[in-house]
């Protein structure tokens, strides 16, 4: 199923739900609706909902990126109670990449309220900060300027991503900044205005 996700194979797709209804309860499952989501068929997306909901940490991961994947509106309630403090980092870096996927502004707060955790799991922060750039959020602009200097690069990275996406005069300093420190320079000269 995976590799014939990553050959396109479109014109399979009936295969992947036969397959996926063969398997039922399988741990497998997920990587058959993940391939399914892959290539764009919406069938997968309500079993992808329900093992992002009672599936072990490897299934709620790979739901949450095809949900994303899908544009699955209907899973961002699921997506953003996944990013609350006491979940698995891993499942909140999955959640906030799929938030940012589906384009749905519901989730700008929860992102936002997320991304300004000082003591995140460093991927997580830098994946709501991704996702908060794919929203276009100009409320997250104050918060990108403050952590484009942060010790974790991909958070920076991320933090310039989102001021390339909401261009801002008066954080000009934080791009030259970036211009300036190695491991930033790439996102940084997008952000010039």
């Amino acid at each position: 199923a995976v590799a014939l996700a990553l050959l396109d194979a479109r014109d399979h797709v009936d295969a992947f739900e036969a397959a996926a209804a063969a398997l039922a309860s399988d741990p497998v499952l997920v990587d058959v609706r993940a391939a399914q989501a892959r290539l764009g068929d919406v069938r997968a997306a309500p079993a992808l909902r329900q093992l992002f909901a009672t599936g072990d940490q490897r299934q709620k991961v790979l739901a949450a990126g095809s949900l994303g994947l899908l544009k699955d509106k209907t899973a961002v309630s699921a997506l953003v109670a996944a990013l609350p403090v006491d979940a698995a980092p891993r499942v909140q870096a999955a959640a906030a990449h799929a938030l940012g996927l589906t384009g749905d502004g519901a989730a700008e707060e929860p992102l936002l309220a997320m991304a300004g955790r000082p003591k995140l799991y460093g991927p997580a922060r830098a994946q709501a900060l991704t996702a908060l750039a794919a929203l276009h959020s100009a409320r997250a602009v104050v918060l990108a300027a403050q952590l484009v200097d942060h010790p974790s690069r991909d958070v920076g990275r991320a933090a310039l991503q989102l001021l390339a996406a909401v261009p801002t005069p008066w954080t000009e300093a934080a791009v030259h900044f970036g211009l300036d420190t190695p491991g930033l320079r790439g996102e940084a000269a997008k952000a010039v205005t």
